[in-house]
């Protein structure tokens, strides 16, 4: 028996060294977690994803060691001595899925505490290995600890229509709005139907030095940095917005998702009677699902306290400093209001704190890129051309009908934050001044005194100027107005850990005058970011997307909006012949605004520089170091190619240039928040709950089949991200100048990749993968000549 394990054991070593050359099937491991308890079961699937053609009478391979004399292999874990022979399958061309190794697994009680357990997997064909060597660890611990399971996590469930301040009191069913029906283009229609959010903020709060989970229908703000205010060139701004300066948040808090509703408010007072009656206009919030408003900032206040009172919390608000004497309903209409940051009850935003939420990583007019907002567009609610980008993440006066809307029947902003734009204006804690401070702040709280309170986002009979992000107003507290409501936040008071990513990329010194992009292309400024995925994010590829690490961009560059289209292709080959026939495959590119594909990495750069030639630009790759000899179409096939960054031709971006500009200031799974992303939806073309939040913003293979089959869509044909790039996720992959490897350490600066390997990088997922691989931290790689119909690119230029 020792020598049938040493065998075993011989032969995963020589597949470990052989899986660096299988490219065509790739294999990763999708369990809940890796640490379990004896006697808990967990679910064990490997998502499969083959970029090739078909294999008949493959061999699978998956086993169990737990040492180096212990091996259980798929599929007869039970027996004993190991059973080594190969469960044969059939992988069909072109697939990506997902095939459940074990429903349920568990280890017995009194097996020990211990971790370093690994499942290994691996496919065979013709006696060739023609996928990598999967592999993950996981231990059992023998503390109790709750069983991991892979549902979806409460803070993405589907909220109930009903909610419960107390278990002794039942609340008013809601009613649900409409279903809102945006129209980002002229070909998507993205239809998000959002249940109107109930007062559930879940556990009391105990402040930890760890990150713990947001309340239920909370979302968690990082702490980090962001430049409010602003910019002199920002179209119909006001002065009041500016100077532009540096805000840092030390503290992160938990906002709600929606503005509070006429639901929220009849459940309080329900069980909290001293609460005024609800102050709303029934003529503009219809039903319970409609946010609350005509409230006072008084009557603000009051509602936050009486809902930590109702919830165990500490109260935020206090008619002295020594914090002794609550605000409640005897003494709430008065200016002689002190805020206890410390408190863990929920409050009003600071200004600051809205400003840094509504933006969510964003640095333009609004949270997603609204190409149309001009001088022309921003003062009416009838604009010439159409803001169709806007119009799918507010409620304002060219889209509402003259009247509120409820909660959270738009888009929300890339930090999963509904109605920011638009809907009700929002009361901040600040007493109100016009001028901004001159240099950084931290944690600011606005002037000691005043006149009036902060109010900010817009309204639904307002126009796009107001609804912006750096937009600001004020007015009187005792004020009352059908188009103003608020939302609550609650502190987290949890320091950043080392190498948490923050959630906005930290500008250079004051924010510059972007420089005018070049027609197609956006401007991507300067920054620093985490590269990586985090260690929760579902279905995420541990050993390429970690460890994750600070990223530092010291120049800013141009970035093409779209992929290459096959329009582009032709255009340069017409001027420069020397560039080969369109690669593309009509059958999956079928018009002129396709992306092109079936593209090679050399043949991408070729194109880089023959389209620098064309435009009168130096090219950026050569085949010698002193950057003498130009790659051109005698010579492009290469791998000695040498990269000067400093040229202003164009480029392909770099692996850390790709994921910078695809988050585009966002930390999660995509650019924009996707509620149903979970280990359940991630590996399958038809996830339960389905993925419209990505469907919106991405070509996959949940949304890519027209009928015929799956195929490529035309290029700019979803919404784009907050930065206005379209098809960051999706559509086709694209290639990147890296060479593939592991990630580093620690910080790095402008980096370009190892300097030697066999496989070039590719981002963006295409129009045949699942959801996980169009994750903005996602990545793979070919080697340079391969072909693939859904590999494309898109290029960058350097801005000096």
């Amino acid at each position: 028996m020792k020598f049938v394990y040493k065998c075993l054991i011989v032969l995963l070593m020589i597949m470990i060294c052989l899986s660096a050359s299988a490219e065509d099937i790739y294999l990763e491991f999708l369990m809940p977690g890796n640490m379990f308890m004896p006697g808990s079961a967990f679910s064990l699937s490997l998502a499969v994803e083959n970029s090739s053609s078909a294999f008949s009478e493959a061999q699978l391979f998956v086993a169990l060691t737990l040492d180096a004399n212990n091996y259980w292999f798929y599929p007869s874990w039970v027996s004993y001595p190991p059973d080594i022979d190969w469960d044969t399958i059939f992988v069909p061309p072109y697939v990506s899925d997902q095939w459940v190794i074990l429903p349920e697994f568990s280890w017995p009680y009194g097996a020990g505490a211990f971790d370093g357990a690994m499942f290994l997997s691996a496919i065979l064909h013709n006696g060739k290995l023609v996928s990598n060597l999967a592999q993950t660890q996981f231990g059992w611990s023998e503390a109790p600890q709750p069983t991991p399971t892979p549902t979806t996590p409460a803070a993405t469930a589907t909220p109930s229509p009903t909610s419960t301040l107390t278990p002794t009191v039942t609340a008013v069913p809601t009613t649900p709005g409409p279903t809102a029906t945006p129209t980002p283009s002229p070909t998507v229609t993205p239809s998000p139907t959002v249940t109107p959010i109930p007062v559930t903020p879940g556990p009391t709060f105990t402040p930890t030095t760890t990150p713990t989970p947001a309340p239920i229908w909370f979302v968690h703000i990082l702490p980090g940095s962001y430049t409010r205010g602003s910019p002199d060139n920002e179209k119909c701004r006001w002065s009041f917005e500016g100077p532009q300066h540096q805000v840092t948040l030390t503290s992160g808090f938990y906002m709600m998702e929606t503005e509070v509703t006429r639901q929220m408010w009849a459940d309080l007072k329900a069980v909290q009677p001293t609460l005024p009656d609800d102050p709303s206009d029934p003529a503009y919030s219809v039903t319970m699902a409609h946010p609350v408003q005509k409230v006072t900032w008084y009557e603000a206040i009051l509602f936050a306290n009486l809902l930590s009172q109702q919830h165990g919390f500490t109260p935020c608000y206090y008619v002295d400093e020594t914090f002794t004497t609550v605000i409640d309903a005897t003494n709430y209409v008065t200016d002689d209001v002190h805020f206890n940051s410390f408190a863990d009850g929920y409050r009003l935003p600071t200004e600051a704190e809205w400003e840094y939420a509504a933006r969510a990583g964003t640095t333009g007019p609004f949270s997603e890129h609204e190409p149309n907002y001009s001088d022309d567009t921003c003062q009416t609610c009838n604009p010439s051309v159409p803001l169709e980008i806007l119009n799918s993440i507010a409620w304002w006066c060219g889209n509402s009908g003259d009247t509120a809307h409820p909660v959270g029947t738009k888009l929300p902003n890339p930090w999963g934050l509904y109605d920011m734009h638009g809907n009700v204006w929002e009361w901040c804690w600040d007493w109100y001044n016009r001028s901004y401070p001159v240099g950084s702040v931290t944690n600011p709280t606005g002037p000691t005194i005043g006149s009036t309170r902060v109010e900010r986002g817009g309204n639904w009979f307002q126009v796009a100027q107001l609804s912006r992000s750096a937009h600001r107003s004020g007015s009187r507290p005792n004020h009352r107005n059908g188009g103003r409501g608020f939302r609550l936040v609650q502190t987290a008071d949890i320091p950043q850990p080392t190498n948490t990513p923050t959630p906005t990329p930290t500008p250079f010194g004051p924010t510059p005058t972007p420089p005018p992009a070049p027609d197609g292309s956006v401007f991507i400024p300067p920054g620093t970011y985490i590269r990586g995925s985090p260690s929760d994010e579902p279905c995420r590829h541990s050993t390429r997307e970690s460890p994750q690490h600070q990223v530092t961009l010291t120049r800013g560059f141009f970035m093409m909006e779209t992929e290459v289209t096959r329009q582009m292709w032709a255009d340069l080959r017409s001027a420069e012949p020397g560039l080969p026939v369109d690669p593309s495959d009509r059958a999956i590119s079928p018009t002129m605004d396709h992306p092109v594909q079936q593209v090679t990495w050399y043949e991408a750069i070729l194109f880089a520089n023959l389209l620098s030639k064309q435009q009168g630009l130096t090219p950026c790759y050569y085949v010698d170091e002193t950057f003498a000899t130009v790659v051109d179409e005698t010579n492009y096939i290469s791998d000695g190619v040498f990269f000067n960054y400093f040229a202003d031709g164009y480029r392909l971006p770099t692996d850390a240039e790709r994921e910078y500009a695809a988050r585009a200031g966002t930390t999660g799974a995509f650019s924009m928040h996707e509620p149903n992303y979970s280990i359940n939806t991630c590996v399958t073309c038809e996830p339960n709950p389905p993925l419209n939040v990505l469907d919106d913003i991405a070509w996959w293979c949940g949304n890519s089949d027209t009928g015929s089959g799956p195929m490529a869509h035309p290029v700019g044909t979803k919404l784009p991200n907050p930065w206005g790039l379209y098809d960051m996720h999706g559509n086709v992959l694209e290639w990147c100048w890296d060479w593939f490897g592991e990630y580093p350490s620690g910080s790095v600066t402008d980096p370009t990749g190892p300097i030697t390997y066999i496989s070039r990088v590719m981002r963006g997922g295409s129009w045949f993968r699942p959801a996980l691989f169009v994750r903005s931290a996602a990545r793979g790689s070919f080697t340079a000549d391969r072909r693939l119909n859904d590999v494309g690119f898109r290029l960058v230029r350097t801005v000096n």
